[in-house]
């Protein structure tokens, strides 16, 4: 059984894109199959200068080629 919670949030204005929480609460992020290079990029620099996040597993989701099945991979995050 899961025990995930996913947060969504309407974004109204470019103000409106910060969602903050406490970081002991986040556990793993999960980077969708199609997710951008570029974006991806950003979260791993997040998670990496913030000490508070060092915690954090990551991982990325993928497809198998041969059926419907999803997967995922954990991810290192680099350190300086």
């Amino acid at each position: 059984h899961e025990r995930e919670i996913r947060l969504f949030r309407k974004i109204e204005s470019k103000e409106d894109k910060v969602v903050r929480i406490k970081p002991s609460i986040l556990k793993e992020v999960i980077f969708e199959c199609n997710m951008a290079r570029t974006d991806k990029k950003v979260i791993l620099e997040l998670l990496q200068k913030n000490e508070e996040l060092k915690h954090v597993k990551v991982f990325e989701a993928f497809r198998d080629k041969n059926s419907y099945i999803m997967g995922f991979n954990k991810l290192k995050i680099p350190t300086h």
